[in-house]
């Protein structure tokens, strides 16, 4: 929550866009590398989206978000709507819960 938060409230770093950037394209490439990755890619394409998009066209995309579009999005993702949060574990600190969850906070 703090991250998206933050997200919403301060431009992403360029530096921070462009290793995220990288670290998406590396990802992809290495998962459709194998005829099985490229098949659950396509896959999931298919239950997904639309449409199909080749893993390069979704690397086109990825390299044509902007910081401002993710900014927008996190502040969509803040809104007044509220959000729902499950926690597991054997405790839970109840106010440390509380605190990141306060949109405002």
């Amino acid at each position: 929550m703090a991250e998206v938060r933050r997200l919403a409230q301060e431009p992403l770093s360029d530096g921070d866009l462009e290793r995220t950037k990288a670290q998406i394209e590396g990802r992809m490439l290495l998962q459709t590398e194998s005829a099985g990755g490229l098949s659950e890619f396509l896959g999931h394409q298919e239950l997904l989206t639309e449409g199909i998009m080749s893993p390069g066209e979704v690397v086109q995309s990825v390299m044509a978000v902007t910081a401002g579009q993710v900014q927008g999005l996190a502040g969509r993702l803040l809104d007044d709507t509220g959000w729902r949060l499950a926690a597991v574990g054997p405790t839970v600190d109840q106010e440390q819960l509380l605190e990141a969850m306060a949109v405002g906070g």
